[in-house]
């Protein structure tokens, strides 16, 4: 890899995690006005976008090990805001749903969390928008896909 490369490559890095750092604070300062972790709110969303969803499911979406995402639906579960079913189709494993308690919440969290992506990024040029989000498509593609080799090289 030559030296242009590497400059670049960390310079790509290096604004990524910035912006991820950015919208991270963000969302904790929206998200904290209805006592929600990022975590906890991402459970409640794919719970809600995903019926009928598996522990398991919900590790692989939220990208945490199913020791941290049991012991956080465990809570959930206790403050009344997620509900656990047997699978019907495997009765040794739960299907997650939420509680009207858990989808009041949701829906309250989502309508400000919305609103403030809006916000957030109207003032780009709505022409450069498709552009941008097809090259970031194609990034996240290209990561997951390293990430994902990663995973197998390392396992066992």
């Amino acid at each position: 890899m030559i030296e242009s490369e590497k400059k670049t490559a960390q310079k790509l890095y290096d604004l990524l995690n910035e912006i991820h750092l950015i919208l991270h604070h963000s969302d904790r300062q929206i998200l904290a006005g209805f006592e929600l972790s990022i975590p906890r709110f991402y459970v409640l969303h794919h719970t809600y976008c995903e019926v009928g969803l598996s522990l398991q499911r919900l590790s692989e979406l939220t990208f945490l090990d199913k020791a941290s995402i049991s012991r956080m639906v465990f809570d959930m579960e206790r403050e009344g805001l997620i509900e656990r079913e047997v699978n019907a189709k495997d009765r040794r494993s739960h299907s997650l749903k939420l509680s009207f308690k858990g989808l009041e919440l949701y829906q309250k969290a989502h309508q400000a969390f919305e609103t403030d992506l809006v916000s957030r990024f109207l003032p780009l040029c709505q022409q450069s928008v498709p552009e941008l989000i097809s090259r970031l498509s194609e990034l996240n593609d290209t990561l997951r896909g390293h990430l994902e080799n990663i995973q197998k090289n390392s396992s066992p």
